[in-house]
């Protein structure tokens, strides 16, 4: 079980500065906003779009905070079963956990929608940015996930299972790492492939194509995924929208 002995060697904080603890899942969130907003500046440069470096990065705070802001409402309103009532301080205690998939899904949405709407940018346009570049989020963020030893899988005698402290006294699939390659790795492979495309100025629509792209497989979120696409595809109203360019990765991402 070698997964078993990696994951008893970790501990959730990755440093302390005094009274002031460093947890790998905030690291997790930074890695992943500022990756993000590195993939999406190339992209746009890639599709020769109007958008400057302080557009993108005032679009990727907004996100960020709407993430933050969404996730923690939803897991108090939905998850909380009345405890933040008596303790309402406690909603603040982020460092403790707590953070919901889908209200981060919603808290993206709204803060980038408010973002694009102040600076006059077009929301579809960077929906279809955006799901190029979450990936990497969920990548670290799933990463994070089983540091803390959370949202673990069913039991299982395979080599890689994990014993995890809330899980009982039997070995589970680590399914935090599972979702960090299928979520993840998978997802920004074939979101950065969609990159390489460019826009078709006679029958692209932005928001289109990655509609339809992010409707995908998970094992936990799958209603989320379908949620996510068939927003993004009734912001821009139909399935073909870009060319194929024949560019290499390297004409994305390194020039």
């Amino acid at each position: 079980m070698f997964l078993n002995e990696l994951y008893h060697s970790l501990n959730p904080v990755a440093f302390s500065l005094g009274p002031l603890s460093v947890r790998w899942y905030g690291i997790a969130y930074l890695a992943g906003f500022a990756l993000a907003a590195w993939v999406i500046w190339r992209v746009s440069r890639r599709w020769e779009l109007d958008l400057t470096p302080d557009d993108i990065m005032s679009i990727v705070i907004g996100v960020a905070f709407g993430v933050i802001i969404g996730a923690r409402l939803f897991y108090v309103v939905f998850y909380g079963a009345g405890y933040y009532l008596e303790h309402p301080l406690e909603i603040f205690a982020l460092n403790q956990g707590g953070m919901s998939f889908h209200g981060g899904l919603v808290g993206a949405v709204v803060g980038g929608s408010i973002v694009c709407r102040m600076y006059h940018i077009s929301i579809p346009t960077v929906c279809d940015l955006g799901v190029i570049g979450a990936p990497w989020g969920l990548f670290f963020g799933r990463c994070a996930n089983f540091v803390n030893g959370e949202l673990w899988g069913k039991e299982t005698s395979l080599p890689w299972g994990v014993m995890f402290p809330t899980g009982g006294n039997v070995y589970r699939h680590p399914s935090q790492l599972y979702e960090a390659v299928l979520e993840g790795e998978a997802d920004a492979l074939r979101a950065a492939l969609s990159g390489l495309e460019e826009f078709d100025e006679v029958t692209a629509e932005p928001g289109d194509t990655q509609g339809a792209l992010h409707v995908r497989i998970s094992t936990r979120h799958a209603d989320a995924g379908l949620l996510a696409a068939q927003a993004a595809q009734a912001a821009g109203g139909r399935m073909t929208a870009f060319r194929p360019a024949e560019p290499t990765l390297e004409e994305v991402f390194l020039t």
